[in-house]
């Protein structure tokens, strides 16, 4: 009897606490964030600096910090991180940050998003950090 209780309570909270969680863990895990922006890089700003890479990566993530967004997905290896909630968007726009070295001191860096309010936001911030160097 207690079984067939808590396969009840499972099988009634299911429908009320919707899928969400479900569906964002497996995007995540199959790192959707990020292919989804990478498709779409066409129109990222793009911007190169006398930075390495992990310099960059750690710097990009600071000042993501310091604006308070929130880091859905970043891939070290991959080199890219995804950031949600930017101030003065709406909460669930993704923006996309992707790096690239072109030397062992020489980091590229794409900024992209669907909303260009978001992608100027953290482009200005991202690269005006950057753009101090060492």
């Amino acid at each position: 009897m207690r079984l067939f209780y808590i396969i009840a309570v499972i099988v009634l909270t299911f429908p009320v606490s919707g899928c969400g969680m479900l569906i964002d863990w497996t995007r995540e895990g199959a790192g959707y964030p990020a292919m989804e922006l990478m498709s779409a890089r066409k129109d990222a700003l793009k911007q190169s600096f006398d930075i390495s890479y992990d310099q960059g990566f750690e710097r990009a993530l600071n000042t993501l910090d310091q604006m308070k967004a929130t880091v859905y997905a970043k891939n070290k290896k991959e080199r890219y991180i995804v950031a949600m909630k930017i101030k003065g968007c709406i909460d669930t726009t993704e923006v996309g940050i992707f790096f690239s070295e072109e030397s062992p001191n020489k980091l590229s860096v794409e900024i992209f998003s669907k909303s260009p309010k978001a992608k100027n936001i953290v482009s200005i911030k991202i690269f005006s950090e950057l753009a101090e160097g060492k």
